[in-house]
């Protein structure tokens, strides 16, 4: 099971309305996309990250994937950064996580996946 049992969750329309929700709350909240940890604007790739409880290597029923409180954007750098500080590290391979892969600005990339926000819990 483990990082492979989750996998499924990045794919699912619940999660893309849920990074799209978390990507609009950080414009609306540092005018625009923002790496909450730099504080420096995202201009390319990002990453919605799950922290202070980051996704389990194993399956856990009581870890809530898409809980609000527990997600957080940042630029594919200082994600990268974490991750190679062995924060998330498994043995030598990284976790796979849902990424914006492509040169695109993060507005391009909610036009793109234009899903409405409402009714996403």
């Amino acid at each position: 099971m483990g990082q492979s049992y989750y996998q499924k969750y990045y794919s699912s329309q619940h999660w893309k309305k849920i990074r799209n929700y978390i990507i609009l709350e950080n414009i609306k909240k540092y005018g625009q996309a923002t790496d909450v940890l730099t504080g420096k604007p995202i201009l390319n790739r990002y990453i919605v990250d799950h922290f202070p409880k980051p996704v389990p290597q194993e399956y856990d029923e009581n870890y809530d994937f898409f809980d609000l409180n527990n997600l957080r954007l940042l630029s594919l750098e200082t994600h990268n950064k974490i991750t190679l500080s062995n924060e998330y590290q498994i043995k030598g391979k990284h976790l796979h996580r849902t990424a914006n892969t492509k040169q695109t600005s993060l507005k391009e990339h909610l036009i793109q996946e234009s899903s409405p926000l409402d009714n996403i819990i």
